[in-house]
């Protein structure tokens, strides 16, 4: 099979991230991942276009140069924020009773759930995602896709789940590929593809809540017998706790987030030594100098993230799986990877914690060691989908397009030659074959016309040098 390429961007409230993929028969492997700064972006979406496609474009001139590719098209998330959870229903009388349930049929169910509820959204709102959750016979309740398809019934109905959000929010993410000069080729709502290759099948078959903490949103979604059930979004995120150890210390949104990252921890009690270290901070341009205890420092940290966690478990009561995630939380997304947050989780939970990572067998990332697997989710989901289409194809052509070869760059005739090329028309152009003697293209040439006079008479030269030579 002919290898296509996924390119892929996540715009963040604290980074923006590209990836590309090579895909050849279903099988991913990434060529190139890069990371930026964001700026444009709240909440995880997209407020100023212009300003968010600054370092996009930078990263896709990046990914370019390195791959020797022209990137055309990209894949991006639908916003994580401000979703609307509906349930739906739909059903219909089947023609055929005897005939069996087929997966066209599934498909033409959902979309006519689909048709339903699109007149009934609100201005300004569209649909992002349309979860099925069961689907019903005359024999059948509640039973999963696959146990429907095969069966007979002179009746099929399904319940549904329907993501909305709002239109502008999903459009400016248009906008922002139009200015770096690319176009899209899908959008995904990730979440409800995140499950499939962050979570184990035990987990998604007996209840798992996967908890993205992304830098401005943290998401909660939850998957059982092999469905996403629920879906919950909570407006804060790493840089959330950035802002909180800026406005406490004075120190720049830069510095904090490194402090952060270097000496961050979610649960102040736990850092024995570390308790007594202070850090001090030198500011070369005034000569002054600021401190800030470690301890202190964390407990700024543990504040917010214990608000966090309580937003996190509030949600998971609010969905009615709370006593049925056998699976415990599996924790993603770069607040993740903050020291002890897993360990806060479970404390204040009582579930089972883990951090996640990913495990499809067939995106292979290991050529991108920047590219982790709490902090790139949203990346192998993205790619996984787009492994499924086999229409997407991000890359216009192998390399650059060839310069058009101007008048004056053609080649000309060598000293000796009678005759230039062009005067023979296409009856004289030699074919481009390497290695071997250039031969004229077949061609008949009428023996009354000037160029046939003319083939003729050097022929004959020819032929008596060589009856002289003998």
């Amino acid at each position: 099979m002919q290898e296509r390429f996924i390119v892929a961007a996540d715009p963040g409230s604290g980074k923006i991230s590209l990836s590309v993929s090579s895909v050849t028969d279903g099988y991913a492997k990434v060529l190139f991942y890069g990371e930026e700064p964001s700026d444009g972006i709240s909440d995880g979406g997209i407020f100023n276009p212009v300003k968010a496609s600054a370092p996009l474009r930078k990263l896709i001139a990046q990914a370019e140069e390195s791959l020797g590719i022209v990137i055309g098209k990209v894949i991006v998330p639908l916003p994580r924020y401000r979703i609307n959870l509906t349930n739906g229903q739909q059903k219909v009388e089947r023609s055929d009773a005897e005939s069996y349930i087929t997966d066209e049929e599934i498909a033409s169910l959902c979309d006519f759930a689909l048709e339903k509820y699109l007149p009934d959204m609100e201005e300004g709102q569209e649909i992002y995602c349309m979860l099925p959750q069961s689907f019903s016979t005359e024999e059948l309740f509640q039973a999963g896709q696959d146990d429907v398809i095969g069966s007979s019934s002179k009746e099929l109905s399904g319940e549904f789940k329907i993501l909305s959000g709002p239109v502008k929010s999903a459009a400016n993410a248009a906008k922002m590929i139009s200015a770096c000069g690319k176009t899209i080729a899908a959008r995904y709502f990730v979440p409800a593809a995140m499950g499939g290759v962050m979570l184990t099948e035990d987990e998604m078959e007996n209840g798992a809540a996967l908890i993205e903490i992304g830098a401005g949103v943290t998401s909660v979604s939850i998957f059982n017998r092999g469905v996403m059930r629920y879906y919950a979004s909570i407006p804060f995120g790493g840089k959330t706790l950035t802002e909180d150890i800026r406005l406490e210390t004075g120190f720049n949104e830069s510095l904090c987030e490194n402090i952060k990252l270097a000496y961050g921890f979610a649960m102040p009690d736990r850092l024995q030594s570390m308790s007594d270290k202070v850090l001090q901070v030198n500011d070369e341009r005034s000569g002054e100098s600021n401190q800030v205890s470690i301890k202190y420092l964390c407990e700024i940290i543990n504040s917010r993230m214990t608000e966090i966690v309580k937003a996190i478990l509030f949600k998971i009561g609010q969905s009615g799986y709370a006593d049925r995630l056998r699976g415990g939380l599996v924790l993603c997304g770069g607040g993740s990877e903050l020291a002890l947050c897993a360990a806060l989780v479970k404390e204040m939970s009582g579930y089972n914690v883990r951090i996640g990572y990913v495990r499809s067998r067939n995106i292979d990332a290991c050529g991108c060691p920047d590219m982790d697997d709490a902090s790139a989710a949203s990346h192998f989901a993205m790619i996984s989908l787009a492994c499924d289409d086999e229409y997407i194809n991000c890359v216009k052509v192998n390399g650059p397009e060839p310069e058009t070869q101007m008048e004056s760059d053609k080649p000309k005739p060598a000293e000796g030659d009678i005759f230039s090329p062009e005067e023979f028309g296409d009856a004289v152009k030699p074919e481009k074959q390497p290695r071997k003697p250039r031969q004229p293209k077949a061609k008949t040439i009428n023996p009354n016309s000037l160029v046939g006079r003319l083939f003729q008479g050097i022929n004959n030269n020819f032929e008596k040098l060589g009856e002289e030579e003998n």
